[in-house]
């Protein structure tokens, strides 16, 4: 109730209403009626927006994590079931919050999961916790890549195809499985060039 929105420009409320319907992760089909709204009802929605916004920064509880404490705990070296603990939570922030969220998690995030991935799908013998890492991570890079931001920021990483069809293994059918269905999205949206890599993994 405290909330007093600062006065925008006209300008300002067309950036933040395009801002606001990135972060709601909508697709080109969806944001056009919406783009045909005239500008109070667009302003209205932006006023909403970042009041919404303003209380679940202010309401923030203390369990929530942020990308960079994911960061930090995978550049930690976290390891065995505490490592699987944190995949899944990183899995289920990754989709439960807007893409602004998955964008601070960003290049440096995706990184840090390809870089564990790469030490994975490399190594000769694999433990049972080890498999659980292996495809938590795969389930973790599909919930980043459910967006444009992430999608781009997979196909930008040239090792990622790579790792992705290293991963596949007749013996994991579950992370096969995933593993498959992420290659598969990658082939139907990414550019021609990007399908071509992708089949010579294979």
């Amino acid at each position: 109730d405290d909330f007093t929105p600062t006065p925008l420009s006209d300008r300002e409320v067309l950036a933040l209403f395009e801002k606001m319907m990135e972060d709601m992760n909508l697709n080109e089909d969806r944001k056009t009626p919406l783009r045909e709204k005239d500008f109070s009802t667009k302003k209205e929605m932006v006023m909403q927006y970042i009041s919404s916004a303003s209380k679940v920064g202010s309401l923030k509880s203390s369990k929530q994590i942020t990308p960079q404490d994911f960061i930090c705990e995978l550049k930690s070296g976290a390891a065995d079931e505490r490592l699987v603990g944190l995949l899944e939570s990183l899995r289920v922030s990754l989709t439960s919050n807007p893409v602004s969220w998955v964008e601070n998690f960003g290049n440096e995030g995706l990184g840090l999961l390809l870089d564990i991935l790469e030490r994975l799908v490399d190594a000769k013998q694999q433990d049972n916790i080890l498999k659980k890492v292996q495809h938590k991570i795969i389930q973790c890079l599909k919930a980043f890549m459910n967006n444009k931001y992430g999608l781009e920021r997979i196909m930008d990483e040239q090792r990622s195809l790579l790792l992705l069809a290293k991963a596949i293994n007749p013996r994991q059918t579950n992370m096969m499985t995933d593993v498959v269905k992420l290659l598969s999205a990658i082939c139907i949206v990414g550019e021609k060039n990007m399908r071509q890599q992708a089949l010579l993994q294979w």
